[in-house]
């Protein structure tokens, strides 16, 4: 098999995007993919392992845990990017000026920090990623501090949860990593899901922004139950939401019109 020749610089990119996909790649596998000898590969892994970007394990290497953690939050913004986009335009609208809004560390939500961009408006959120995207911008914005989650980027725990007390805002918007008919509003990780209770005690009106891939899912822990929020905005189509509809609220992005309860 011709296989097109790589500067060594390419080639050790490529490794970090393969590494991405699997746990461990064997070196005689990099060898063969990359029409080159097993003692190519080994060099291109010690300049890696070098810069801290992977770890050797017997017989090939693995990304290092930093940059493993990293690649999941990225592969977590990319994933359903449209489905993202269009709720986050969707739920812009709801938001009016003067509002106070609580978000979040979810990517979704992250999103709609995007789109609410100088909008002036006061927002609060546990998300260090919605902090960031709204520091330049003339967008009001409150951080809760406590402890910083790097999987999620997200601050939780005591400090995070008596930072809430006593806030009130007009709005939240939240994501989570299931929803089913009768497990309702699923998220796998406990202080992750007290902090969206939290915030949502905080506001007047809860909206959850939940793509289509995350239907029929049920983690861990239930976050609220569904005819608790005011409104349930998806992509997913409406042959897809039987035993939601009677629930709550949908706001459905993939048809361009609202079902309503």
């Amino acid at each position: 098999m011709n296989v097109p020749a790589l500067l060594p610089s390419q080639r050790q990119e490529e490794i970090k995007r393969l590494l991405s996909d699997k746990q461990v790649l064997p070196i005689g596998e990099l060898a063969e993919r990359f029409g080159v000898s097993e003692m190519t590969v080994r060099r291109d892994l010690e300049v890696l392992a070098e810069s801290g970007v992977v770890e050797r394990v017997f017989g090939g290497a693995r990304l290092a845990t930093r940059v493993a953690r990293e690649v999941s939050h990225q592969a977590r913004l990319e994933r359903n990017r449209e489905a993202k986009l269009r709720m986050a335009t969707l739920a812009a609208t709801l938001v009016h000026d003067g509002d106070t809004v609580a978000l979040d560390c979810s990517t979704s939500a992250l999103y709609l920090a995007k789109a609410l961009r100088d909008r002036p408006i006061t927002v609060v959120t546990n998300g260090l990623d919605a902090l960031v995207e709204l520091s330049s911008s003339r967008t009001e914005v409150i951080g809760v501090g406590g402890t910083l989650r790097l999987q999620t980027h997200s601050f939780v725990g005591p400090i995070a949860l008596a930072s809430l007390s006593g806030l009130h805002t007009d709005k939240a918007f939240f994501s989570v990593q299931g929803l089913d008919p009768q497990a309702g509003l699923t998220d796998s990780h406990l202080a992750e899901v007290d902090l969206k209770r939290a915030l949502l005690r905080t506001a007047r009106e809860a909206f959850a922004l939940v793509d289509a891939s995350k239907l029929g899912v049920v983690a861990l822990a239930s976050v609220v139950p569904l005819d608790t929020l005011d409104a349930l905005i998806t992509d997913a189509p409406s042959g897809s939401l039987e035993g939601l509809q009677e629930q709550v609220r949908v706001l459905s992005v993939s048809e361009g019109r609202r079902n309503g309860r």
